[in-house]
């Protein structure tokens, strides 16, 4: 068995026909049987083409006809587009349906950076895959300077502002989420700096900047105090607020949390009693103690009344 293939692309002032052959056990060639230039007829997307057989007999097959697509690509700003796979010679043409990955590359990747898609491809994945659907598919990638976030710790001893995404360093209009994370007996008071304004809370402990300029933060902590939390037998304890190193005054609720089969017996060290939740003011460093015992070994005081 053979496959065929006739292709005809545009090549102005000229219409480009070619065709190539092969055995259907083997992979498509590159390489066309023949190709010739000829004045381009009144409408490339009618015509007909006839299979003959001479001097033998021949059985013909699916024929299937896919219309060509141009995939026109640019670039917004100093950078280039690069398509996988590449079309190797003018005969060479995308069919419809095909599937193409397209690359954005900075000239200057130093200073510039791929900021999104836009036309029939649009978000900021890099690279991208591309499902030709259309006669003409138009694809431009836009490059934009990049922003530096300046970060500054004070003190910076007193712990770190994670950035999502980290770097520091990001194309124009990306948005980062900032989370302070404070180090042991140091807690998150506020931040300043020549941005602080645009800081937007997310409401989970976390700010987010939009970078469409360079610009600089402060996350600012104060000495805080300790609470340390341990636990006898199958439970957990959540503090709210969570974490470690309280401001002077914070006053701290700790549930207990037993797992199945087991029960809150009650609290010790700096925090005394059965209450649950039950709340804890800092005013220094503290540590509290939760008691957990099993279901079977729960004391449970009866009064018995005797009856006359």
């Amino acid at each position: 068995w053979w496959r065929l293939r006739v292709q005809t692309t545009e090549s102005a002032p000229y219409g480009l026909f070619s065709m190539k052959v092969w055995q259907s056990s083997d992979p498509e060639p590159s390489d066309w049987v023949f190709e010739v230039a000829d004045e381009m007829p009144e409408a490339l997307d009618t015509g007909s083409f006839l299979l003959v057989a001479h001097e033998s007999d021949a059985m013909f097959g699916k024929v299937e006809v896919k219309p060509l697509v141009k995939l026109q690509t640019a670039a917004n700003g100093p950078g280039t587009v690069q398509v996988s796979p590449e079309l190797n010679g003018p005969s060479d043409a995308y069919l419809l349906g095909d599937t193409v990955e397209l690359t954005a590359v900075p000239d200057d990747p130093a200073n510039f950076a791929f900021a999104g898609w836009s036309g029939d491809l649009t978000g900021a994945q890099n690279p991208a895959s591309l499902t030709l659907d259309k006669a003409v598919t138009q694809v431009t990638a836009t490059f934009a300077p990049k922003r530096t976030l300046t970060m500054t710790v004070d003190p910076a001893v007193a712990g770190e502002v994670l950035l999502d995404p980290p770097g520091g360093v990001y194309g124009n209009g990306t948005v980062v989420k900032l989370t302070p994370k404070s180090n042991a007996n140091w807690s998150f008071a506020q931040w300043s700096g020549p941005n602080q304004s645009d800081l937007v809370p997310s409401g989970d402990g976390s700010w987010s900047i939009m970078m469409d300029a360079d610009k600089s933060v402060t996350a600012n902590f104060v000495p805080g105090y300790s609470l340390d939390i341990t636990t006898t037998g199958q439970g957990t304890v959540l503090t709210n607020p969570p974490g470690n190193g309280f401001p002077q005054g914070t006053v701290v609720t700790l549930t207990a949390k037993p797992d199945w089969g087991w029960f809150f017996s009650g609290w010790q060290g700096d925090l005394t009693g059965r209450q649950n939740p039950a709340t804890l003011t800092m005013n220094a460093n503290k540590a509290v103690q939760a008691t957990f015992i099993e279901a079977n070994q729960a004391f449970l005081p009866i009064a018995v009344k005797r009856a006359r």
